[in-house]
């Protein structure tokens, strides 16, 4: 069963669970380290589109685009593994 990452004000896109532990590292608090998570998270997000053309990612590229200025937009985000 895969754990997923979760946030309580923006719905992700469904992480692996290896993803979900790289995002939320070995030590963080997510009530603290909010931040942290989230820049892991878009950074997963953008690795995803590098270097590939294919009309597909091409319209995932531009989907995750908007989904991070969304994430980008809130103050403080809420995550926890689901």
């Amino acid at each position: 069963m895969s754990t997923n990452l979760h946030c309580q004000e923006v719905p992700l896109i469904q992480t692996p669970s290896c993803i979900t532990y790289m995002c939320l590292g070995p030590h963080d608090d997510p009530d603290k380290d909010w931040e942290a998570i989230r820049d892991r998270y878009i950074r997963w997000l953008e690795h995803q589109w590098q270097g590939l053309q294919t009309p597909e990612k091409v319209s995932f590229r531009e989907d995750t685009e908007g989904h991070i200025k969304e994430l980008k937009s809130y103050g403080r985000l809420t995550f926890s593994v689901f």
